[in-house]
């Protein structure tokens, strides 16, 4: 468990070994930068969601920035872990696959606007 203060980064977008993080209380915001320097929110992450899929799914750096935007209590599951569970449990890696995607091409599009 990790208590995440008001303004605390999260993740940051390019890094790397996040692994999964689940929001316990709190709330978190995503956001990313747009070529011109323009912040995009991308989504309000709240109890019961989680985070860091993306670099899980893709094994690769995150793509945005996540930030508590209150005083957040988070279960972090690093990345053998999460490894280890999703290959015994094949329905959890498909579904955490399939908001990966969906994440992805949602920044895609709000960052295009």
């Amino acid at each position: 468990r990790r208590i995440a203060a008001i303004g605390t980064t999260v993740i940051r977008r390019g890094e790397t070994g996040h692994g999964l993080v689940l929001v316990v209380r709190g709330q978190l915001d995503v956001h990313a930068e747009r070529s011109d320097g323009a912040r995009v929110s991308l989504e309000a992450i709240g109890p019961g969601d989680y985070v860091g899929e993306i670099g899980l799914v893709a094994r690769a750096p995150a793509t945005a920035y996540v930030v508590a935007v209150t005083e957040s209590e988070l279960l972090v599951l690093d990345a053998a872990d999460f490894y280890e569970v999703a290959g015994q449990f094949p329905l959890l890696w498909a579904a955490v696959a399939a908001v990966a995607s969906r994440r992805v091409l949602e920044q895609e599009q709000r960052l295009r606007i």
